[in-house]
């Protein structure tokens, strides 16, 4: 009986120390393809939101923007590069590399929320509060309502 009680506290203990685990984070993956006609452009874009399932720590941005209009598409780059800039500049939290190539800009963004001066921005952008909790922290869920309004659909 005396050597199975260590076995059986060592496996209390792992049962205790497992379930008392944090909560993984996890990616939820939004797209959203455009046609503009008039505009002579596509954008085909992903988003993916890192999350602990309630609060959304960081979002990847990969927008792809297609056209044949090579003024059009170098008006976008650095429309591009001057908000992303603008925006780290004001708020931190940006990591951005935008790339032009022959008929498409490549933009690939992260926004890391935990770095992000989000009191700021919610004080700037108040159209952004639709977007948080009770304590100014961006949701999943509101990131999600955010892009599924731009046409995107969430998984």
């Amino acid at each position: 009986m005396k050597k199975y009680l260590p076995l059986g506290l060592l496996l209390i203990c792992m049962l205790v120390v497992s379930g008392c685990q944090e909560k993984k984070d996890y990616v939820v993956k939004c797209t959203l393809s455009q046609n503009n006609v008039l505009g002579n452009y596509q954008i085909e874009s992903t988003y993916e939101i890192t999350t602990d399932g309630k609060i959304a720590k960081s979002v990847k941005t990969v927008e792809v923007i297609t056209s044949e209009n090579e003024t059009l598409l170098n008006t976008m780059s650095e429309t591009l590069n001057t908000t992303y800039e603008t925006m780290n500049e004001a708020y931190g939290g940006y990591v951005f590399d935008v790339d032009q190539e022959t008929g498409k800009v490549v933009s690939t963004v992260t926004i890391d929320y935990t770095a992000l001066d989000l009191e700021k921005l919610l004080s700037d952008q108040p159209s952004m509060k639709n977007y948080t909790n009770e304590d100014n922290q961006l949701t999943l869920e509101g990131l999600q309502n955010m892009y599924t309004t731009m046409g995107a659909t969430c998984k």
